[in-house]
């Protein structure tokens, strides 16, 4: 059975990328918390997007001794004091009080002398940089700033360690395989695929997806197996999601934590004007999409459509070439209407493929009735299984609508509640323009936003929505 990799509903898009005229900053902005991450940026960055390379220190501004006192400054070395002092002088104020917030935080404290110089050096690469909100959007997270984004990676944890500073497979930290990405130019053929961003815009979308994963979607693309994975692997192991984007992008490969090797999808990476997602999600998202069925192209053309099967040659030309090339090659008419789609999504089998190489362990599908009890049994009644990571895939997820199959993660089961329900993680993303309880357009029978901010969804196990199920993904003990 295959997931289709459900899209969501045509809603107002997400704010894209786009580089604009340097504007006013404005103050760092966030939503309630939920689920223990304070809100992160939505949108993306302005500013030129090529790779961040220090300037010269020059002279040092002569600053009072009450901001020579200013909590973490003083762990800064002599050199980075002066190159901080520097740019604190020429920072709006609304920039400066996020550079003295993230120097004041306890993550900072806990950094390493050399991981404090790096903070610093993305805390100037991106003090001009701002989230542009400028479309309407679903309302998922406010505007703000990469350097909010930044503070917010320190301030939060995960299994005890700041978030900007967990641990990936090969040992080295987020913030290392950030900073490396940031400093360095990207893999050629990448590099072509995304422009006109660069490493700074793809560093600071990542530094979005670091700090709080919940923003993390598919947008208007059939990715919901592989997105679902990802949003996992950032909330769970964000050192390990920031050096396996780091290593698409800049190497155009990555070792697995399974040992095997997945190679960047150029091909079926869209372009930057046809989506709204970051650099880092269309990367990631086409990458493993491939990896997990490298028997199909998968690929994305300049008009928002992607899947797996073969595409017309004439698919990415302009108009005005297409015409002609209908006038002097009469047969391209009938070669231009050629199907290039043959599916959105994954198979079960290349579903378990994909969880188990990107998360080094081994996934197995089962039967919803072993796969509840399961659960159950590993993390008790009513328990988390943020940690677990388990995957259910439904079809059909919109209630009565065949061949609209879904793939999410599942946070719990709620036991306490008549019926029981499952607690999903969608990989439509988080808003907040809707309530707790509201009913979910386009979903199973009663289905409800659980914690919209979240991307949470309450999916009530009635016989109905039990029979929609088609199976779960769990990894083996």
């Amino acid at each position: 059975m295959r997931t289709s990799g459900l899209p969501p509903p045509n809603l107002a898009p997400k704010p894209i990328l786009q580089p604009q005229a340097p504007r006013v900053e404005v103050p760092t902005t966030t939503v309630a918390p939920a689920d223990g991450l304070d809100a992160a940026p939505q949108a993306l960055p302005l500013d030129d997007g090529g790779q961040w390379i220090p300037a010269p220190l020059g002279h040092a501004p002569e600053l009072s001794a009450d901001f020579r006192a200013t909590p973490g400054r003083a762990l800064l070395s002599t050199v980075d004091q002066a190159r901080f002092d520097t740019g604190f002088v020429g920072a709006s104020n609304a920039q400066k009080g996020q550079m003295l917030a993230i120097v004041a935080s306890p993550g900072f404290a806990r950094a390493t002398r050399e991981e404090r110089h790096q903070i610093l050096e993305m805390t100037l690469a991106f003090r001009s940089m701002i989230y542009d909100d400028r479309t309407a959007s679903q309302g998922t997270l406010q505007a703000t700033t990469p350097l909010g984004a930044l503070r917010l990676a320190l301030d939060l944890s995960v299994a005890g360690q700041p978030r900007l500073l967990a641990p990936a497979t090969d040992g080295k930290t987020a913030l290392f395989h950030l900073y490396e990405t940031l400093t360095h130019p990207l893999n050629p053929a990448v590099a072509e695929r995304l422009a006109p961003e660069g490493p700074r815009q793809l560093v600071a979308g990542l530094l979005q997806e670091i700090a709080d994963p919940r923003r993390i979607d598919q947008d208007q693309v059939g990715t919901c197996t592989v997105t679902s994975v990802e949003s996992f692997t950032a909330l769970r192991m964000p050192g390990e999601y920031a050096r396996i984007v780091a290593g698409l992008a800049t190497h155009g490969e990555v070792t697995l934590a399974s040992g095997l090797k997945m190679t960047a999808d150029v091909n079926g990476i869209e372009r930057m004007q046809t989506g709204m997602r970051t650099a880092s999600e269309r990367l990631f998202q086409a990458s493993l999409m491939q990896y997990a069925n490298p028997g199909a192209d998968y690929w994305s053309d300049n008009n928002g459509a992607a899947g797996f099967g073969r595409r017309s040659n004439l698919s990415e030309l302009p108009t005005f070439w297409k015409i002609l090339s209908f006038i002097f090659f009469p047969w391209a008419i009938i070669a231009s209407l050629q199907t290039y789609h043959v599916s959105d999504g994954l198979t079960h089998d290349q579903m378990t493929t994909a969880a188990s190489a990107l998360l080094g362990r081994k996934y197995a599908s089962t039967s919803p009735a072993l796969g509840m009890d399961e659960i159950r049994r590993r993390v008790g009644a009513n328990g988390s299984c943020d940690a677990l990571g388990v995957f259910v895939s439904i079809n059909p997820f919109i209630f009565g609508v065949p061949h609209t199959g879904h793939l999410l993660v599942i946070s719990r089961i709620d036991d306490t509640s008549t019926p029981p329900a499952l607690i999903l993680r969608n990989p439509w993303g988080s808003t907040t323009e809707q309530k707790p309880g509201a009913p979910l357009p386009n979903g199973p029978l009663g289905c409800t936003y659980e914690d919209p901010s979240a991307g949470l969804i309450r999916v009530p196990l009635t016989p109905q929505n039990i029979d929609t199920i088609a199976t779960i993904f769990l990894p083996t003990p």
